[in-house]
């Protein structure tokens, strides 16, 4: 299962993903939470100085900002991208004989950011199944959450190969990606079968906590359901644990033409209207 969550700039994409991370983390016998998102970094004024990547694995999600993923603190001037953070932009003068692709007044730190985001994409892939005896459980399951996909981030052809890969893997996935910009994001947002939901500014403070738990309760559904990976074990044993759930008499989503569409008297999330 792939959700993917888009809107203009600031309406709140990456608080989204990271309360959905959060909620995921915490349920019990939930699955595995990996990927990494977005956060800025402000200078002594509490201007903003530069973009972050920060690591969900062992991190604090709810840290606004989060921390290494080992728990320890990382500097106002970053971390090297074997910790739980990196730098993924920012104003400082380039080094002389290097080059790093602009955004705006940013300068993109692009070795940094694939040696950090390769590293998040590799142990993913590479997570074991968690057996108990011949019963898989949920826990030994996995949730990857992106944030974002967008201009900085596509500098990196690695990224993108590695990106198409995740979404071809048929793992369950929560990603942001820009509203604007053809290539690699207009693909991204038009993926087959893909739940994309726009995000927008008017009514934000009531709609998104109804998406949020929407998504919440989807995605671990869609996690309970998931084949086992790359294992003989017999089929996975049910979770007496209830999902983080809406109301119970609440319709399934439908899907229409490869897209998803809330039935009428529900929240439309396709059409509840960047870096956030």
């Amino acid at each position: 299962m792939i959700v993917l969550l888009t809107g203009p700039p600031g309406v709140g994409k990456t608080t989204l993903l990271k309360n959905v991370a959060q909620h995921v983390q915490n349920h019990k016998g939930g699955p595995r939470v990996f990927g990494f998102y977005s956060a800025e970094r402000r200078d002594a004024d509490n201007k903003r100085c530069a973009f972050d990547m920060v690591a969900f694995e062992g991190s604090n999600i709810g840290g606004g900002g989060g921390g290494s993923a080992d728990g320890s603190s990382t500097s106002s001037t970053g971390g090297a991208a074997a910790s739980g953070r990196c730098t993924l932009a920012d104003m400082e003068p380039v080094p002389a004989g290097e080059r790093r692709p602009a955004v705006g007044k940013y300068r993109v730190h692009l070795t940094e950011f694939e040696d950090f985001t390769s590293q998040h994409f590799a142990s993913f892939f590479d997570a074991p199944i968690a057996e108990s005896g011949n019963i898989i459980t949920l826990s030994g399951k996995k949730v990857f959450f992106l944030d974002e996909i967008g201009k900085m981030e596509l500098f990196s052809k690695k990224f993108v190969a590695d990106t198409k890969r995740l979404l071809e893997s048929g793992c369950v996935v929560l990603a942001t990606v820009s509203q604007k910009g053809s290539g690699f994001c207009e693909e991204v947002r038009e993926w087959p079968d893909a739940k994309l939901i726009t995000l927008e500014r008017a009514n934000r403070e009531k709609t998104a906590p109804v998406i949020e738990k929407e998504i919440v309760a989807e995605l671990l559904q869609a996690v309970a359901q998931a084949p086992p990976e790359q294992s003989s074990a017999p089929a996975m044993k049910k979770s007496s644990e209830e999902p983080y759930s809406v109301a119970a008499d609440e319709p399934a989503p439908k899907r229409q033409r490869g897209r998803w569409k809330q039935k009428a008297g529900h929240t439309d999330l396709k059409n509840t209207t960047a870096r956030s």
